[in-house]
């Protein structure tokens, strides 16, 4: 019993699909202040990642997160989180966590319609070199589950 609560504690279920289809242009002002354009990142794998700090699954996903952006980068990974909050709660969380990679507001970001309806978080896309969304993880990503879907793209 106590085995079966500590695995979905720590790796709660993630329902994952292949859609395979082109990347909406997405355009966000990140919160350091500078532009993230998807269409910029084309030949880059890309993992768009929608988030809440109040969110305990997404709080448990962003160390993971981060280590593999911190060890992939060079490979032409990169990570764009949107933000389901406010600005303020957003700064404290990235602060406070050490953030390296792009955040911006999901409020304020651009194209964000084209990825369909989000009734969950944390829902992730994984964007090929393409432009193409070749995975759509509603659930939270933990360490074996980023190697699995990322790993083949790069």
């Amino acid at each position: 019993m106590i085995a079966a609560v500590a695995y979905l504690w720590w790796r709660p279920p993630a329902w994952i699909s292949d859609p395979m289809t082109p990347a909406p242009p997405i355009r966000a002002q990140l919160l350091d202040g500078r532009n993230f354009d998807l269409a910029q990142h084309r030949g880059q794998v890309v993992l768009i990642n929608v988030w809440a700090p109040w969110c305990p699954p997404c709080r448990r996903e962003m160390p993971a997160m981060a280590d593999y952006y911190r060890a992939h980068q060079h490979q032409g990974f990169t990570i764009l989180a949107l933000a389901d909050d406010e600005l303020a709660a957003v700064q404290d969380f990235v602060a406070a966590e050490k953030t390296p990679f792009p955040v911006a507001l999901l409020s304020t970001a651009e194209g964000t319609a084209g990825l369909g309806e989000i009734n969950r978080i944390p829902t992730s896309f994984v964007v090929d070199r393409q432009g193409r969304i070749v995975h759509r993880v509603t659930g939270p990503l933990h360490p074996g589950r980023l190697k699995s879907l990322i790993d083949p793209l790069l």
